[in-house]
């Protein structure tokens, strides 16, 4: 079965199972490559270090991609899935708007590693995390966008171990 195909039928099981109310959307870039997923937030239900302003969540967040470098041999297109428990740092708030921070850690599955001419990943298993600040806004706080610091590489599980970091925006909106 080629890689494609595969890609798409885990990605169905993935998406479906989940039980995700909350959709993102991220764009990217980093190392002359794009990217782009679809992740969805689940809250897990924990709540950690809860003081009189601030307090930790936690929350799951699957998410299906995109990779496009540039190659001599024309646009190289990777397809992505993941999976990252999040850990938030979040601004209790009954206004209209709360500030966070947050880090991610977590398993990358991509159906190839040569994202560009010059960019060989070594692997198609991939360890990714991630620092980001935001503001959520709105009456009921439903928006959210943030900026992400990623990296993600093998572990040197394989060599090359080159990795790659993307900056990334965030974008949700809570319904």
């Amino acid at each position: 079965m080629n890689r494609f195909v595969w890609f798409i039928v885990v990605a169905s099981i993935f998406c479906t199972s989940a039980r995700a109310e909350i959709p993102i959307l991220e764009l990217g870039r980093g190392g002359g490559v794009n990217t782009g997923r679809l992740a969805f937030q689940i809250d897990s239900g924990s709540t950690w270090l809860s003081g009189d302003q601030w307090h930790v969540r936690r929350y799951w967040e699957p998410a299906i991609g995109f990779w496009q470098g540039k190659s001599r041999f024309g646009d190289k297109q990777i397809y992505e899935l993941a999976l990252t428990p999040n850990f938030r740092l979040e601004k209790k708030s009954n206004s209209s708007w709360s500030a966070y921070a947050e880090y991610g850690l977590g398993i990358h599955l991509i159906t190839g590693h040569h994202v560009s001419d010059r960019r060989d990943l070594g692997s198609n298993y991939h360890f990714g995390n991630h620092i980001g600040v935001g503001l959520r806004f709105g009456a009921h706080n439903e928006f959210d966008v943030g900026y992400r610091l990623q990296h993600l590489s093998n572990a040197g599980l394989r060599q090359p171990n080159l990795g790659i970091n993307f900056n990334i925006l965030h974008l949700r909106y809570s319904y």
